[in-house]
This record gives structure tokens, C-alpha cells and sequence, in this order.
């Protein structure tokens, strides 16, 4: 397969798929590469495989700035909680507010949800019945007279509009009732979750001016 160099670049032909250097004089020139950008990093930096790391980091700080990360993520998912909890508030009062507009848009959804069912499923089934009844009068004329039985297509279309809104309607009372109900808890809610956010944050306020008094590295002491 063909594969390029690592250090020179040139393409070259190999079946290794670990060989990364067309020869033995590129490895060795990117080894002192490697080795010599190693030397001019400071001491607390190292290269582990071409990228730059921190090295020698303080375990005290490192677990400092660990319970610090934590603290920071939590507050995070409480405030993220905190604004859920608002937005569903913010949506009850508004839909609250605008009801009678609610109201007319789920009834016409409704009604025509049981406009398309009632076309769709019930109409294709339904047949209108007549009877027809003769009668004959004294002078012998015999007269037809047609008589419907049952109910009418319109009639049953009508039948599951005047449901489908009225299901719809129901539905969205009780969903707006059953949400309403639950405002009080959000409430409470809300009131631990501020209060547990100011906590967190003088928390994190606090660790972050002690962890300005730890040093992040241990670098070694010059030797005498």
C-alpha cells in the first residue's frame, strides 16, 4: 500500500501497517525531533505522542480542581431544572390567559379530526335506506311514497364532529387543570432549587480563591 512519510513527507510503498517513516534515517531524524522539542518545554509541560501535556500536576490541586468541576456541573443541572421548571409556569399562566382562544383552536382541531374519520372510515360503510310504500285510492291510482330509515351520511359526519370537538375541548380542561394543580409544587421547587444554586455558587466562589493557593505543579527543588 502507499502511505507517506511522517517526517519528510514522500510517499512510499509498504506492507507494515505500523511503519510510519520511509526509512530509517527519517525515524531516527524524527526521534531527535521529538526529543528536542521534549528539551525545550518547560518542566511542567511534557509531548506524549506529538501532543502537549501538562506534567507533574499537584494531586492537591488536581482533586481541588476536581470537586470544583463537580460543584460547577451540578449547578449547571440545577439551573438548566430551575429554568424547565419556569418556562412549564410561564406556559400554564399563558395558556391560562388566552383560554378562550385554546379553546376554539383545540374545538376546531377536533371537529376536524372527526370530519376526517367520520370520511375516512365510518362514510364508505354507510348506505342510505329507503322504503318505498304503495298506496291505492279509490278510483285505483296506486301512488309511491319513499321513505329514508336510519341515519343520513351527513347526519354521521356531523354526529362525530360535534364528538371530536367535544373530546378535544375535554382534553385540553383537564390537561390545563391537571397543570394548574402542579403549580404549587413548581413553586416550592423552584424556591429549594434557588436556594441550593446560591449555596452551590458561593460553593464554587470560595474553592476557586483557594485553589489560587495551590500550586499546579510540583516542580522538583534545585538541587544544591
Amino acid at each position: 500500500m502507499k502511505k507517506n512519510c511522517e517526517h519528510c513527507g514522500n510517499s512510499y510503498e509498504s506492507k507494515d501497517v505500523r511503519q510510519m517513516y520511509c526509512s530509517d534515517s527519517c525515524k531516527t531524524k524524527a526521534c531527535n525531533k521529538r526529543k528536542a522539542s521534549q528539551k525545550s518545554l518547560p518542566p511542567s509541560m511534557v509531548m506524549e505522542k506529538g501532543i502537549i501535556k501538562p506534567n507533574n500536576l499537584n494531586p492537591t490541586y488536581e482533586k481541588a480542581k476536581s470537586a470544583i468541576d463537580s460543584l460547577e456541573w451540578s449547578n449547571r443541572l440545577d439551573n438548566g431544572e430551575l429554568n424547565r421548571l419556569n418556562e412549564r409556569i410561564t406556559k400554564v399562566t399563558q395558556t391560562k390567559k388566552y383560554k378562550p382562544y385554546w379553546q376554539i383552536g383545540c374545538g376546531l382541531l377536533g371537529a376536524f379530526g372527526g370530519f376526517i374519520l367520520a370520511n375516512l372510515v365510518v362514510k364508505p360503510f354507510v348506505k342510505e335506506k329507503t322504503i318505498e310504500t304503495r298506496q291505492e285510492d279509490e278510483a285505483g291510482n296506486t301512488t309511491i311514497a319513499t321513505r329514508r330509515i336510519g341515519l343520513a351520511v351527513w347526519q354521521i359526519v356531523a354526529l362525530f364532529v360535534v364528538v371530536g370537538a367535544g373530546v378535544a375541548l375535554w382534553w385540553f380542561d383537564r390537561h390545563l387543570t391537571k397543570e394548574e394543580a402542579q403549580i404549587p409544587n413548581h413553586e416550592q421547587d423552584i424556591r429549594k432549587l434557588e436556594a441550593q444554586i446560591e449555596r452551590c455558587t458561593l460553593s464554587i466562589e470560595t474553592a476557586n480563591k483557594g485553589l489560587e493557593l495551590i500550586p499546579k505543579f510540583n516542580i522538583p527543588e534545585p538541587k544544591v
